[in-house]
């Protein structure tokens, strides 16, 4: 006997065969996005109104705008100094509190978009005031979720390029490396800053909150966010190498100006 011979028992199995094998593809697309793309996210936080007076691109040209940023995940986050690799470690204790050879580079040649190497990971993106008034906005830079204590071993560097299309303004650039305050272990001076780092993070969950004052209108800011493991920390054990953090950037208008 055939199987289904009833049409309308054919059709329900037609049904469920569907709804199951699309339910699967979801749950798959799900965790690649997971796993992928969610390792840095960019977002404007603020109502529908002042959202339309800022756009963000991953190119100077605003050829394609968005409200919320992906970066791509950083394949291998294995530290970038103070490994086996780096001879300098034994005969120069100051290597310490440098920021690596690689991120220096890197600095040279920020554009747009991903830049992930091995050892670390970069994302550039530009903001720019689409509205026909002038005003200040903060960046959040929050810590979404960690595993393995990565979050205690990792430098955050925020490079931001204020009037990127005006050289001319004057504005004061900022380049500034974050970490989070030295612990209890051996070597370590609890609440201190610790090596290759200007600032502590915020809180346990909050990397930073920066401002940008009058931000006029046609204004374009650049910028890079750099994060890697520091060899040198305390907290840099082997485990870490496997840890995943994930960051979210939250962008808002906080002050309408009138002038």
């Amino acid at each position: 006997m055939a199987l289904y011979k009833n049409p309308k028992a054919r059709m329900v199995a037609r049904i469920v065969i569907f709804s199951t094998s699309a339910i699967i593809a979801i749950m798959l697309l799900l965790s690649y996005y997971g796993l992928n793309v969610g390792t840095f996210t960019v977002v404007i936080d603020n109502d529908q109104q002042q959202v339309a007076e800022i756009l963000l691109s991953e190119t100077e040209d605003f050829k394609k705008t968005s409200q919320r940023l992906n970066a791509v995940q950083a394949l291998d986050m294995k530290e970038c100094l103070g490994n086996e690799d780096y001879v300098l470690v034994e005969t120069n204790p100051e290597i310490k509190d440098e920021i690596p050879q690689e991120i220096l580079w890197q600095l040279e040649d920020l554009v747009g978009g991903s830049q992930n190497h091995e050892g670390y990971f970069c994302y550039t993106f530009y903001v720019l005031n689409s509205g026909n008034t002038n005003y200040d906005y903060t960046m959040d830079l929050n810590i979404s979720s960690t595993k393995n204590n990565l979050d205690a071993a990792i430098r955050i560097m925020l490079v931001w390029d204020r009037e990127y299309n005006n050289a001319q303004s004057g504005i004061e650039d900022i380049q500034k490396i974050y970490a989070r305050a030295q612990g209890n272990k051996p070597g370590q001076t609890p609440n201190a800053l610790d090596y290759c780092s200007d600032d502590r993070f915020a809180s346990s969950t909050k990397i930073f909150t920066e401002s940008r004052y009058y931000f006029t209108s046609g204004s374009v800011d650049k910028v890079s966010i750099l994060m890697w493991i520091h060899g040198w920390d305390a907290d840099a054990v082997d485990e870490v190498k496997s840890g995943k953090v994930r960051l979210t950037l939250r962008i808002r208008i906080t002050d309408v100006l009138t002038n």
